[in-house]
């Protein structure tokens, strides 16, 4: 250990939670797994309760490893699983249940619809690739059509790591890796990011709205 602490890194995992405490100079000290399970209220739907697994199993397992291995932590790192759908308030509160990624298929019919309305080439040459059921905006064109009550209050959406940082921290963040793993934002939805706010708007007029990504 350094005077400047410990470093402490948690995962969060499609059926577990990994944890990690390591010495400045990258000697693991301690680990710990919390394993849980995954929501599937419906066929094809795949879910997380973002309170209490993502959120629930970062205290735990970072309780977990300071009581093992006590001492100042000089920095915390957060990952986890992605591109997840966690549609919030525009204060980070969450809505519903988080959307996994690509093992949730709730939204392949938007998916075959946005395919067939720009063109696979079309989607490729703008985002680099297709649209599976790793997108996250087939998923959000899916929420505003099947759960317009939650649409109506969504002003975020989250991913986990991006989730458990603002928690942490206790503020809005800007998450670089959205804006990469949640390219199907833009396709049919007209999202703007709005650099000042932090955050990823969405302002359709209709279905078929459609505008660019603001830089």
């Amino acid at each position: 250990m350094t005077s400047a602490g410990h470093l402490l890194g948690v995962d969060i995992g499609t059926s577990s939670s990994k944890g990690v405490i390591a010495a400045a100079d990258g000697t693991v000290l301690a680990t710990a797994v919390q394993p849980h399970s995954v929501s599937r209220p419906r066929p094809g739907w795949v879910e997380h309760d973002p309170e209490q697994v993502w959120w629930g199993e970062f205290v735990s397992l970072a309780r977990q490893l300071r009581e093992r291995v006590p001492g100042p932590i000089a920095a915390v790192g957060v990952s986890g699983i992605g591109p997840c759908l966690l549609p919030a308030t525009a204060d980070g509160q969450p809505l519903r249940p988080a959307i996994l990624y690509g093992v949730d298929t709730r939204a392949s019919a938007e998916i075959a619809e946005l395919t067939e309305r720009y063109g696979s080439e079309a989607i490729v040459a703008r985002g680099g690739s297709r649209l599976t059921s790793q997108a996250v905006g087939p998923k959000l064109l899916w929420l505003r059509r099947n759960e317009p009550q939650v649409w109506r209050q969504t002003e975020l959406a989250n991913l986990v790591g991006k989730v458990l940082v603002e928690w942490i921290v206790g503020s809005l963040v800007i998450a670089t890796i959205c804006l990469v793993a949640t390219f199907g934002l833009v396709l049919g939805l007209g999202l703007v990011w709005d650099r000042t706010g932090g955050r990823s708007k969405a302002k359709p007029a209709n279905d078929h709205a459609a505008e660019p990504l603001q830089p």
